[in-house]
Order: structure tokens, then sequence, then C-alpha cells
């Protein structure tokens, strides 16, 4: 899979020679905790339950699986997603690296307005007239186009990235033990 790294702002193809260097070493050692983590994922004994505390707490303000959590304009239902171990390594990347593959429904946008507010979120809608931005905390905010002085991309997820990289290795086995679940654990 191409991996698009964006840093500071800028594709790698505008850093300097010293600052690709950086980006390749830091993908290097990615990629080699990826090849670790799904091997505890798959090899591990993980707890369903745990896991679904873990999805409740860490990422249920912006997703849902099963009945767990809540579906926000800005994050999909992992409902109906595919989820067995084929789905292993792309589904811990998402999770590990969100901005490496970004799908344009989720990307966030910074927008400036003429009273001086500078607001980010997912932008939901928007027509001629308005756009409706929901913010990290699930929000929608609903701005007329008329009060927008700038738009910009981030070119980042609203979702935080490494987030499993506060958790043990147990922690991160037992989510993705409930997030390749066929069925809400009881």
């Amino acid at each position: 899979m191409l991996m698009m790294f964006v840093v500071a702002g800028l594709p790698m193809a505008c850093m300097s020679g010293a600052e690709v260097a950086t980006v390749e070493a830091d993908r290097d050692a990615q990629q080699v905790e990826m090849m670790r983590l799904e091997g505890l994922i798959v090899d591990g004994q993980g707890d369903a339950l745990r896991g679904r505390e873990l999805f409740a707490s860490r990422c249920g303000n912006c997703h849902q699986l099963f009945d767990t959590g809540t579906a926000s304009a800005a994050a999909p239902d992992l409902t109906p997603y595919k989820r067995d171990r084929e789905a292993i390594p792309s589904l811990l990347e998402k999770v590990a690296f969100p901005d490496a593959e970004l799908h344009p429904y989720h990307a966030m946008f910074e927008i400036s307005t003429r009273d001086g507010r500078v607001l980010s979120g997912v932008m939901t809608e928007r027509d001629e007239d308005e756009l409706t931005l929901v913010n990290v905390a699930g929000r929608p905010i609903t701005l007329e186009r008329d009060n927008i002085t700038e738009e910009r991309p981030l070119y980042t997820s609203m979702m935080p990235a490494h987030l499993i990289t506060s958790m043990t290795d147990q922690q991160v086995v037992d989510l993705f033990t409930f997030l390749l679940a066929d069925t809400q654990p009881e």
C-alpha cells in the first residue's frame, strides 16, 4: 500500500534530503512496530469485553460498533465493515496512523471567520450559502459563507494519531478482539 506522508503540511517531495531521511527512518520504525502489533493480535488471547470497554472510552465518542459508542457525521459506524483476520493489517494501520490513508469525507478543515474565530472540524455539508463542520466534540457548527475569510484543508484526520501508543500490548489485543468480533460480546 502506498502511503503519502505529509510533514508540516508539505508532501515529501517538498522537503530537504535530511527531512526525507527522518521521515523514511520513522516510516521504517512504524512498519516494524506494525508487524510486531499484528503478531500480538493474531497470536494473543484477547478479552472482547475489556476491548469493548476500551472502545467505549477511546473510540466511542465518534465511532459505533454494534451497540457500543455513538456514530457521528464525522466518523463511520464500524458495524458493517469487514472484520476478520485478513482485515487486521488495514485496520491496525487505520487505528495507529489515521492520517496515512485519509478518506476525503473524514479530512479536517480549518475555517477563519470575519469575527476572528478559527474553527476546525470535518466538513459535513456545503452549499452556496453555508457550510457545516463537525468539531472534535461531535458538535455541528454551521457558518454562513459570507462570514468565512479563509478555508484551509488540514490533511489530517480528526481521529487522534497514535491512539494505541498509550495502550499496553494486552489492551491492544483486547481492543482488536472486540473490533474483530462478529457479534456484540456479552
